[in-house]
Formats: C-alpha cells, structure tokens, sequence
C-alpha cells in the first residue's frame, strides 16, 4: 500500500511539473524484465515469435531520465501476434508492449 501511494505521489508530481506543456501526456507503466535469454525463450517458445527488426533507442524513467538501450520488435506471422521488448547493457530485456493483429504494413 505504501509504495502504490508513493507511486501516486510522484506521478502527481511529475504531472505538476513547470517543465512540461499543458499538453503533454504521460504514461507510467510496469514492465516485466528477465535476463534477455530467458525473455527470447519465452517469445520464441510459447508465442512462436521471432526478431523482425532491431534498433537503437530511449526509455525514460518516471522522472525523465532516459535510459540508452536497443530495441527489438518480435512477431509470429502465422498467428499475428507480435512483442516490442528492450534491452539494456547488462543483458536485462524488458517486455515494452505485446499484442495481436500484425500484418505487413502496405500504406493504405
């Protein structure tokens, strides 16, 4: 209980900050990490998925520091489902969003 209203603490506070537009939008989110063997196995194994296309990118923390690492977006063709996961230096790979419904992109 204490950290979930730590938690609405600061992101109240974050919200409030004189640093950002009016319009800025925020999203906190809780993201499962596992050493990245064991995150591809999973993929791979139990979702079929494999690596489409890798980069390099930016996370940013609740307080908006960012957070260097690469990227890599995973799907299964057959079934549609794909998963954006990160990595990081240490070998930690966190699992940034999963969903359904991949298809190749054709501009319309």
């Amino acid at each position: 209980m204490i950290r979930f209203i730590l938690f609405v603490l600061l992101s109240l506070a974050s919200m409030a900050s004189a640093d950002q537009p009016e319009n800025s939008k925020f999203l906190y989110t809780r993201q499962g990490c596992d050493p990245f063997v064991e995150v591809m196995d999973v993929m791979s194994g139990k979702y079929g998925e494999e690596p489409l296309f890798v980069g390099e990118g930016l996370q940013f923390g609740t307080r908006g520091q960012p957070y260097t690492g690469g990227a890599m977006f995973l799907v299964n063709q057959s079934t549609g489902t794909w998963s954006l996961i990160h990595l990081y230096a240490d070998g930690t790979a966190c699992v940034t969003a999963v969903g359904t419904g991949f298809t190749p992109y054709t501009g319309e």
